[in-house]
């Protein structure tokens, strides 16, 4: 008790000091102003949205030409980021007197490129299965470096995809799929540097394969899957209603991963990639869309074009590869066996695009390679979508296609893909046109921050151009970027002077 009275007399008497610590405040108010009510709540959010205004990060890229991609081309605007976001876009932008502004004139700026099948830019390690790719991804990796250099900043990854795909042409599927169905993969960002906002998707979709090829057996499992899907979605829902209805001891319905998934898929909440080749597999992958209302992407559909408007009416979109399969016998162009349409076409895309289709670029390499055959891996995906317009194709769809549809196709389009504010500040700043093939990337920003900088690790400096005339040294990233030039170099173990570093 003595202690308690010792304590109370002790606060009593330091109440005045701390009265003369904290002076009052003036009030500011003016003299015909009715006194506010007291709301404590009111007062601490204000204060906290001043402290976070306060110490936001804003970046604004003035006077570029910039390719929202769902909107138009502003020429002569302004974006602004704030923090991780996208603040605003357009002309007449105001812009806070703490930003990091940067001379966009004569530049473009777009959003960061969706690689819609890849192998390697995320920097992802083996797992057993049970991490997530958040866990095992190396931010570090030279392969994100490479990709970031060449606009990508976002790749969807499906875990055991063709490398390469055969030094004569394309080897099948993009995606490791099979007719009965496989769950997984992954979609991610470029976060070079931080393992911060790496997270998009995951996993990221459903990978069937057609089971024409495999005969009547493959073709019976894979109509059982969707018809055990379909009985599963119904028990769901049924499961649900009793639960809503107050009957708590309702039992959930259980069936295997993958029919789970498919069924989620026909409630739209999964993507389902078919991979589709000519024109009997496209066609047993719409009879089984539409049957069963499922919103399959058809992707390496090279024989799409000859059931277009079946297409159209069925599936959710097509991923292409608008330079065809490769070589030799898979990319045909005639057929003396076959009478009826058929085989690779340029304008596959561009008639996709005549009849409403919504299509992605794939690249025949899904892998980066910086030997052998270049131009074919995924460092070109711009290019891939610059051969589209060849084929008649227009610049904005085949910019899209490299861009918001694959975020799109990924169920990742309110994050990705456009320059609209209040998505993720994932964008390039390029000294051409995004398709030119003499642009380069100077900038790319990931979740707002600056993945690359070609300044900082000029990849391609040594490319001469109309715009650069003499090669770029080359300086390392890293803290071997910190080191002084040396302009001459220490003289050798005998005395004598070695000849001069160039």
């Amino acid at each position: 008790m003595r202690g308690t009275f010792m304590l109370l007399a002790t606060l009593l008497l330091s109440l005045p000091l701390l009265a003369q610590a904290e002076p009052a405040k003036p009030e500011t108010k003016p003299a015909d102003a009715k006194p506010a009510e007291s709301k404590p709540a009111d007062s601490a959010k204000t204060a906290v949205a001043a402290d976070a205004k306060s110490t936001a990060k804003w970046v604004a890229i003035k006077g570029a030409t910039i390719h929202t991609v769902s909107g138009p081309v502003l020429l002569d605007a302004t974006i602004l980021l704030k923090d991780t976001k996208i603040a605003d876009v357009g002309r007449d932008i105001s812009i806070p007197a703490d930003a990091e502004v940067i001379d966009g004139r004569g530049k473009h700026v777009c959003p960061g490129f969706v690689a819609i099948a890849a192998k390697g830019p995320l920097g992802l390690r083996n797992s057993s299965g049970k991490e997530k790719a958040e866990h095992r991804f190396d931010p570090y990796a030279d392969f994100m470096v490479l990709a970031l250099a060449n606009g990508i900043t976002s790749a969807h990854e499906s875990g055991g995809m063709a490398d390469f795909g055969g030094l004569f042409g394309f080897s099948g599927s993009a995606f490791t799929g099979s007719h009965t169905g496989v769950v997984g993969g992954t979609v991610g960002k470029l976060t070079h540097g931080t393992v911060e906002g790496f997270a998009l998707r995951e996993p990221a979709a459903l990978y069937l394969n057609s089971p024409v090829q495999g005969g009547g057996g493959a073709i019976a499992e894979q109509r059982d899957l969707f018809e055990r899907a379909k009985k599963h979605r119904a028990a769901r829902k049924a499961w649900l209603k009793e639960l809503a209805g107050g009957k708590k001891d309702a039992a959930e319905p259980k069936t295997d991963d993958v029919c789970v998934a498919l069924a989620d898929a026909m409630d739209g909440d999964l993507p389902v990639f078919y991979y589709a080749d000519n024109r009997r597999h496209i066609e047993h992958a719409l009879g089984l869309a539409a049957e069963f209302d499922v919103p399959v992407v058809l992707h390496t559909a090279q024989e799409a074009w000859t059931v277009a408007a079946e297409v159209g009416r069925h599936a959710r979109g097509v991923v292409l590869l608008p330079r065809g399969l490769g070589v030799r016998g898979t990319r045909p162009y005639t057929d003396l066996n076959v009478s009826a349409p058929h085989g690779w076409r340029i304008d596959t895309p561009a008639i996709m695009q005549r009849t409403g289709v919504p299509w992605a670029v794939l690249t025949l390499n899904t892998g980066i390679s910086t030997t052998l055959l270049g131009g074919r891996d995924l460092m070109g995906l711009h290019l891939e979508a610059a051969f589209a317009v060849r084929g008649g194709a227009t610049d904005a769809e085949a910019l899209r296609a490299i861009t918001l549809t694959p975020a799109e196709f990924l169920q990742v389009a309110d994050r990705i893909g456009s320059l609209e504010p209040g998505k993720d500040a994932d964008l390039l700043l390029m000294d051409r046109e995004p398709l030119d093939y003499r642009a380069f990337v100077e900038k790319a920003w990931v979740n707002g921050r600056v993945a690359y900088d070609e300044d900082v690790t000029p990849l391609y400096g040594h490319i001469q151009t109309d715009r650069r005339q003499a090669p770029r040294k080359w300086k390392p990233w890293g803290i071997w970027g910190d080191l002084p030039d040396q302009k001459e170099a220490p003289p050798l173990p005998d005395g004598s002077q070695p000849p001069p570093v160039r």
